[in-house]
């Protein structure tokens, strides 16, 4: 899913990857005609939407939605859920959800 080790607050670039899937069967993302990334947010309070890229991930060569994190993304540690939407002619279908965390860096823990 991330293209990354450990994930900081406020680190940019990150690549999220999400392979659409009914069911667990793959499904072409130019078969459909919306799609959406979802990022929910430590404690729920805000969830990120975002209409993806759709390019194809160098690891198995299918196309996939893509996203690179911006400043203000990743601005809180703890734990971030994301999820695909996408709309198809015959109906609606939502991916499975994949946590990932965000871990604080040093100057932003506390000394005690």
């Amino acid at each position: 899913m991330a293209e990354a080790g450990e994930i900081h607050v406020g680190d940019t670039g990150i690549k999220l990857w999400i392979m659409l899937t009914i069911d667990d069967v793959y499904q072409d993302p130019a078969d459909a005609t919306k799609i959406r990334i979802f990022i929910q947010r430590k404690s729920k309070a805000s969830i990120l939407e975002i209409t993806p890229e759709i390019k194809t991930d160098p690891l198995d060569s299918k196309d996939k939605c893509y996203y690179e994190t911006v400043v203000g993304d990743l601005n809180i540690a703890g734990t971030y859920t994301i999820q695909a939407y996408f709309e198809l002619v015959d109906g609606t279908a939502h991916t499975n959800t994949y946590d990932f965390v965000v871990v604080p860096n040093i100057r932003d823990i506390p000394i005690t």
